[in-house]
This record gives structure tokens, C-alpha cells and sequence, in this order.
């Protein structure tokens, strides 16, 4: 009873504490210059994407390819198992306090009804003849899209003694429509206990 005790203990903490941390990686990198809601995918995400930039074992930027990170072999074989057991990694609603979360299988659903939202007050706005509140109203929300975009994210992997991090991002919109947006992968590295990006690559726009 006594190693039960201590097994669940020491699960429970394990976890407490991981998610502490992908708290504070996430609120370090977070752009608080984005004026739209904060919308999460719950579901993690990416890591086949991921899989395919470490493959080499040389982590670059492919406009500076000066700027690249070698693994180990040991390294390798790390992150590769941490992949494996995160495929299925529901995130926490602590690690994320100030976001809305969505589910993967809601996501033409929630896209379609702010489309929806944004069509019916553009009407309201035209049948009102009032064009500077219409100005303002496609000045703040341009196209319906851009109201719908939602962020994905692969589970941070810690390395090389909790100073690199390696991590999927996807911010897309569209999903009832034609899905659009940039994904990356990117490396950060903690310098006087802040994640700093140190490269990108491995993604694009669509």
C-alpha cells in the first residue's frame, strides 16, 4: 500500500510539474500583440512535421542555414520517444488560462458559425445605411476568416539539460471553407531563465 501510495505521489507530481513548465514556456512566447481571441486546439499536433525537420539531425533555418543546431544521436532517440508518447497529448486547460479551447472534431463548426456571425452583422450594418460604423466594422474585422483562426501546438520537448526546446506551431482559419494559414517548427533556447527563439524552419503558408 505504502508503494502505491508513493507510485500515484510520484505520478501526480511528475505531472504537476511538466505542466508548470509548458506553462511557462508558453507564456514566454506567447504574442501579446495579437488583438483576436486566443483560441487553442486541445489536441496536440505537429509531430509528424517534426519528425521530418530532425530526420537529419541538423535543425537550420533554410534562409540561414549558418543558423542550425546538431543532435546527438542520443538526442535523436529522445526526442523521436517523446514523440511516440505524446501523439496523443491533450493539453491542460492550466497550461493555457487565458485561451478558449476547441476540439479538433468542432472546428468547421466554430468556423462556420463566426463566419455566420460575421455575414449577419455586416447586414445589420448595410441595411443601417451607417457607413462610418461599416468602416469601422471592415477596418476591425476585414474578412470572416480572419476571426476564425486557431493555434496548434506539439507538446514542448525539453533537451540538452531543459536549455532547448523544440515545438510545433500551426496558426490556421478557414476550416468549413478552404483551411489556411503558417505552420513552423521552431528551437528555443533559455537564456537567464526566458525562452528566446533561436530558428524556425520547416514550414511555410497556405
Amino acid at each position: 500500500m505504502r508503494n502505491l501510495f508513493f507510485l500515484i505521489f510520484f505520478y501526480a507530481t511528475t505531472c504537476f510539474s511538466q505542466i508548470s513548465q509548458d506553462k511557462q514556456f508558453f507564456e514566454s512566447i506567447k504574442d501579446t500583440t495579437n488583438k483576436l481571441p486566443y483560441v487553442i486546439c486541445i489536441q496536440s499536433d505537429g509531430y509528424n512535421v517534426i519528425e521530418k525537420v530532425i530526420s537529419k539531425k541538423n535543425i537550420f533555418n533554410k534562409n540561414d542555414p549558418t543558423n542550425h543546431v546538431e543532435l546527438t544521436s542520443k538526442e535523436l532517440l529522445y526526442i523521436k520517444g517523446e514523440i511516440a508518447k505524446n501523439k496523443n497529448y491533450v493539453f491542460s486547460k492550466t497550461t493555457f488560462p487565458d485561451a478558449i479551447f476547441i476540439s479538433k472534431d468542432t472546428l468547421k463548426s466554430y468556423s462556420s458559425n463566426i463566419s455566420e456571425q460575421w455575414h449577419n452583422e455586416q447586414k445589420v450594418l448595410i441595411e443601417s445605411q451607417d457607413t462610418v460604423k461599416y468602416a469601422q466594422f471592415r477596418k476591425e474585422k476585414p474578412y470572416p476568416c480572419m476571426l476564425t483562426f486557431v493555434h496548434f501546438y506539439s507538446k514542448p520537448i525539453y533537451f540538452r539539460n531543459n536549455t532547448l526546446c523544440i515545438i510545433y506551431h500551426a496558426n490556421l482559419c478557414g476550416f468549413h471553407n478552404s483551411v489556411g494559414g503558417c505552420y513552423q517548427v521552431m528551437l528555443f533556447n533559455k537564456i537567464n531563465g526566458v525562452w528566446k527563439m533561436l530558428l524556425e524552419t520547416g514550414g511555410g503558408c497556405y
